[in-house]
């Protein structure tokens, strides 16, 4: 996925257990004692309300400014009735 600060992207997490549990998406830890995270901040996911997609979470996040643009990033994304199974997806913060 290629990403510019700024973005707003829509989340998508298939194949929760029990999707009405919820789950979340979050961005790595910046670091230098801060809570912040890039390229994203913790955002809730929720249960689809499409049809055919009952084991479907999903979120709308915004693109961090702390996203350096050139970077490889990564998004972690976690069913709370799955929580030792995480998934990463790999994000390229794109030049402006």
């Amino acid at each position: 996925m290629k990403v510019r600060p700024g973005d707003t992207v829509d989340l998508t997490l298939r194949n929760c257990t029990d999707p009405s549990q919820g789950g979340r998406a979050q961005g790595s830890l910046v670091g230098g004692n801060t809570t912040a995270r890039s390229p994203i901040e913790n955002t809730e996911l929720t249960p689809s309300v499409n049809a055919g997609e009952a084991a479907t979470l999903e979120g709308v996040a915004s693109i961090s400014s702390n996203a350096k643009p050139g970077n490889n990033e990564t998004i972690y994304f976690v069913c709370n009735s799955n929580p030792d199974k995480v998934v990463d997806v790999p994000v390229f913060i794109a030049p402006d």
